[in-house]
């Protein structure tokens, strides 16, 4: 009786030994739940990282473990890495993006400018179409302006002459025209050193010259032979009627000569106690009323 006690006893001891360790391996499975859980959110916030921040995929991330490097050496590489970051100061994570929208920025401008080039290269050749078509025409209109008023003022000069010049001949675009006069008898040349009614005349020849180079059916003149005298007016007049068979004359005048030249003459003037009045008179009307003063 005395041995079955005992050995009850030791069971019982053994079955409290037991619940014990149970208790034991109880807490230490606890424990290493409680860390594989902790790991585990390690583990996913490691993954998170890599995947939104690096853009790195789970294949690439997986592909880089490796059970061969020891847990001191995976340490030794995170203190480095972490002091390369600490290094490396503030991290700007949307500089990605941000190069990204700077760098299509940099392409749309690069492109831009490419057109501006193009464009001004096409530019630039219909310029230099447009310089040599003026040229062209500047070169053409000068021979024959300067071919016209040759004539024409040797017309007004008789036994004169009188020709154009361009004071830039190789810059067609920016020269000038110098023109010289030498009435007959006279060793001057320049324009500048004529009288006043010798300047006025020239004038008129080259002012003909052109008309004659680029004719009109009608043109106006005001005034153009206030300064002549009665020779060199005399010698316009002439000019005139020598033109008039191409171009027809409106001339706005106080010259006596020049009124008588006219076909048609047409005055205003004020009667005392009355308003102005305008009034037109042919030269059959001059030729009739200077008869009948005649007669």
């Amino acid at each position: 009786m005395v041995l079955v006690t005992k050995k009850i006893n030791l069971i019982e001891e053994e079955i409290d030994q037991s619940i014990d360790k149970l208790h034991v391996l109880k807490d230490k499975k606890s424990n290493l739940l409680i860390k594989d859980s902790e790991y585990s959110k390690e583990v996913s916030t490691y993954y998170s990282n890599l995947t939104n921040i690096h853009g790195l995929s789970i294949e690439e991330i997986d592909e880089l473990y490796t059970e061969e490097i020891t847990e001191e050496q995976i340490i030794k590489d995170i203190d480095k890495s972490e002091k390369l970051i600490e290094s490396i100061g503030v991290v700007n994570y949307l500089a990605k993006e941000d190069y990204e929208n700077l760098n299509n920025r940099y392409e749309e401008i690069n492109k831009s400018i490419a057109d501006l080039n193009e464009s001004k290269k096409e530019l630039k050749l219909h310029i230099d179409e447009i310089e040599n078509e003026i040229k062209f025409r500047i070169d053409s209109s000068f021979n024959s302006i300067s071919v016209n008023f040759a004539e024409i003022f040797e017309k007004l000069f008789p036994g004169g002459n009188g020709k154009l010049e361009l004071t830039d001949k190789e810059n067609l675009l920016e020269t000038g025209i110098e023109i010289s006069a030498q009435p007959h008898g006279k060793k001057v040349k320049k324009l500048s050193l004529l009288s006043g009614g010798e300047r006025s005349l020239a004038a008129i020849a080259f002012l003909f010259a052109i008309f004659k180079s680029f004719p009109s059916p009608f043109y106006i003149l005001d005034e153009v032979e206030a300064a002549l005298d009665d020779a060199n007016l005399h010698r316009m007049i002439n000019l005139l009627n020598y033109l008039k068979d191409d171009a027809q004359f409106l001339i706005v005048t106080h010259q006596q000569q020049t009124m008588h030249a006219g076909d048609v003459l047409y005055g205003v003037t004020m009667e005392p106690g009355s308003g102005s009045r305008v009034f037109i008179k042919t030269k059959e009307d001059f030729e009739s009323l200077v008869i009948k003063k005649g007669n």
